[in-house]
Formats: structure tokens, C-alpha cells, sequence
């Protein structure tokens, strides 16, 4: 039986302080993205996170941007996440973080 492809996913600088995500954020590729991500942002105090290419998202994906967002904060850093998934905005409503979440307003 053929082995199935690995997910990917990747994270990119678009300009200072946005980022643009794409891909699965799954359990297969979060591992390798989650502290690449966090590496990326660097010292950037206003950080924009565009979801906007993520094609699917589960529990692991959702993890890994919320642990995002916690480091950036911690540091004192500001986030803002854009066109966040119909389905990565299902798993943060039902974890009850919808309502804590940096969602840029333009978004809705």
C-alpha cells in the first residue's frame, strides 16, 4: 500500500509584521511550522496573521496559532489574525476561545 503524502503547510513574511500562512495545519504538519512560526516573528511588535490559504485545520493547527499568539503577547507584542477558516473558526467556537481571539474586525 503506497504511503500518503505528507501534509503541508508553510509560513511566509509578506512584508513587516504579516505573515501569511497556507496549507493543512494538521497533526502531521504542525510539528515542523509551530516553532518555525515562532522563530519567524521574531521581535516584531505588531504581528498580522493571514489564514486566509489554510486549506484545512485541525485541533493541532488551532493549537499551534493559539500558542503563537500567547508567545507574541508575552513578549508584548500585539496580533491580529485575517481570514481565518470557516473551519479553524468552528474549533476555536467549540474550545470556547472565539470570544478571547485577536480576529481582525474587517473579518467579521
Amino acid at each position: 500500500m503506497p504511503k500518503a503524502p505528507d501534509a503541508s503547510a508553510r509560513i511566509r513574511r509578506s512584508g513587516d509584521g504579516k505573515f501569511v500562512v497556507d496549507g493543512e495545519l494538521s497533526h502531521t504538519s504542525v510539528p515542523e511550522l509551530w516553532e518555525l512560526g515562532r522563530t519567524d516573528f521574531g521581535q516584531d511588535r505588531e504581528v498580522d496573521i493571514h489564514l486566509g490559504a489554510v486549506t484545512r485545520c485541525d485541533s493541532a493547527g488551532a493549537a499551534m496559532i493559539v500558542d503563537w499568539i500567547r508567545s507574541i503577547e508575552e513578549r508584548g507584542g500585539r496580533v491580529r489574525l485575517h481570514g481565518v477558516p470557516a473551519q479553524m473558526r468552528a474549533i476555536f467556537h467549540v474550545s470556547d476561545l472565539d470570544e478571547l481571539l485577536p480576529f481582525d474586525a474587517a473579518d467579521g
